[in-house]
């Protein structure tokens, strides 16, 4: 399970501040009452984009592990926010899907990186239209319209923290697991 760890910084940032280090859970996403021994289980590391320790949480009860994603890293899908939200401004410049994955990814074939491209495009689709949905008055048609809406650089991240209470209706790249509710009464 994925908690939001709400930090605004880079990656950089996040390692010289060894922000890993003073993350706290003060309570179980599953037993907000207490009394399933949860305890701090270390970290986990990401390599993209640098080397990241994600600190880690254990619910005995649960029988679940607990980490704290930072707000700029995608959940379950290697990389930044910032990196999925400039492949796809990057995809809508270029006349077809081929020639953008062949410019955007030259260290792979064309097949493999057409499908890098597509997943990305598709998740950015789908937050799209799950978030206009929820937020209507945003009229949610495109990145760019939203950057300038919302008076932001990079958008997604600023979707992670407006939609939290929602973030386990939206795909995994801002959406974050929900508590299991079988999980709820054991």
């Amino acid at each position: 399970m994925q908690i939001r760890y709400r930090v605004n910084v880079s990656a950089s940032e996040y390692n010289n501040q060894k922000l890993c280090e003073k993350a706290e859970l003060n309570q179980c996403p599953i037993h907000p009452e207490g009394g399933c021994g949860m305890r701090r289980h270390g970290t986990y590391t990401r390599i993209s984009p640098i080397e990241l320790k994600i600190s880690c949480w254990y619910c005995r009860k649960g029988h679940t592990l607990i980490s704290l994603l930072p707000d700029f890293l995608a959940s379950r899908l290697s990389g930044t926010l910032k990196d999925v939200e400039e492949v796809v401004l990057e995809a809508q410049k270029h006349p077809s899907l081929e020639s953008a994955a062949d410019k955007i990814r030259p260290d792979i074939e064309l097949p493999g990186a057409v499908r890098w491209l597509r997943r990305r495009i598709k998740y950015v689709a789908k937050i799209l239209t799950l978030s206009a949905g929820i937020l209507p008055q945003f009229g949610f048609k495109s990145l760019k319209q939203l950057q300038k809406t919302f008076k932001v650089d990079v958008v997604l991240p600023h979707l992670r923290e407006i939609l939290e209470t929602h973030l386990h209706k939206l795909p995994h790249i801002i959406g974050l697991n929900p508590p299991r509710l079988e999980l709820v009464n054991t």
